[in-house]
């Protein structure tokens, strides 16, 4: 809960074999959560890693971009 009993804005990152999701919600001081940003990145990891046994530099480069630009979003939102 933030000082004062104040809202503030949290970000998660669901990082998964096929894509990449972000969820910023604001939490109350009661506890509640409203979800106030969604997005989703396609990223495909699992046919690289299903094809080949692992990730290879062009797709790494591409995961990292992705949570880059996924967290200049959190931080667009106001997410600590």
């Amino acid at each position: 809960m933030a000082p004062g009993g104040r809202s503030h804005r949290i970000a998660a990152l669901d990082l998964g074999t096929n894509s990449f999701h972000l969820v910023v919600a604001e939490v109350n001081a009661d506890g509640a959560m409203r979800t106030v940003a969604r997005e989703k990145v396609m990223l495909r990891l699992g046919d690289e890693v299903g094809a080949t046994g692992r990730i290879g530099p062009e797709a790494t480069r591409r995961a990292l971009d992705a949570v880059s630009t996924l967290a200049e979003i959190a931080r667009a939102q106001g997410a600590a």
